[in-house]
């Protein structure tokens, strides 16, 4: 009668023992890999939805004042490379924000006022757009904001990076029967359309997503379009 392990036996029982730590780490590593990737897309999405519910909610306070001669107020879609380039940049105004209460309760006269806490007051403008205005602001979607409108849609304000993600395809929008390329309230007829809509990529994806965004204060229905050509 023999007892303790023979070579071959303690051979074999290495080969297995390496071969369970082996497999182990390989469940280790896979299950590694796709939490990362998990909370990779995860994430993104959570970005994407973010980025999403926050155009939609700027472009849902878009207004045009009654007004038809009043310049403060528009909706413009322009080229920042000329007429026949694509259309990069979506220019509106919108209802102005309530004045907070220390403008209301201050004492000082009001260009101090205005040296302190900003202009007050009035429509505002925002502009949403790939082309880089000034200096310290690049890629993405970017966003600039005035207070109040100055009655110019091409410059003024703060510019800001709004998406870095982001790489606009193209702006639509509704006139109540078809998507249009072109909006300008300023030379064409006076009313916001029904909806905007951006065909855009997130960061290194290879295919378009797609976001619409309602405008609440438009009057544009399908029994009631906007004319492009010759005013409504």
């Amino acid at each position: 009668m023999r007892s303790g392990l023979t070579l071959v036996e303690l051979l074999v029982s290495l080969a297995i023992t390496v071969i369970l730590v082996f497999s182990l780490t390989i469940a280790h590593n896979a299950g590694v890999r796709f939490q990362e990737r998990t909370l990779g897309a995860v994430s993104r999405f959570q970005l994407i939805h973010r980025f999403e519910n926050d155009l939609q909610g700027r472009f849902r306070t878009a207004y045009l004042t009654a007004d038809a001669s009043d310049q403060q107020s528009y909706f413009v879609a322009s080229a920042s490379g000329g007429d026949l380039a694509t259309v990069d940049t979506v220019t509106f105004t919108t209802l102005g924000d309530p004045i907070p209460g220390a403008a209301v309760a201050s004492q000082d006269e009001l260009p101090d006022r205005i040296a302190k806490l900003g202009p007050q007051g009035g429509p505002s403008e925002i502009a949403f757009s790939t082309a880089v205005i000034g200096e310290g602001t690049e890629g993405g979607l970017l966003l600039r904001v005035q207070k109040p409108s100055d009655g110019d849609p091409t410059q003024g304000g703060r510019q800001s990076t709004f998406a870095a993600e982001v790489a606009p395809v193209s702006w639509e929008f509704w006139d109540g029967t078809v998507w249009q390329t072109q909006w300008d309230t300023l030379a064409q007829s006076r009313r916001l359309p029904a909806a905007v809509r951006l065909t855009y990529r997130w960061g290194e994806e290879d295919f378009d997503r797609v976001v619409t965004c309602p405008l609440q204060n438009s009057d544009v229905t399908p029994e009631n379009p906007v004319l492009q050509e010759g005013g409504a």
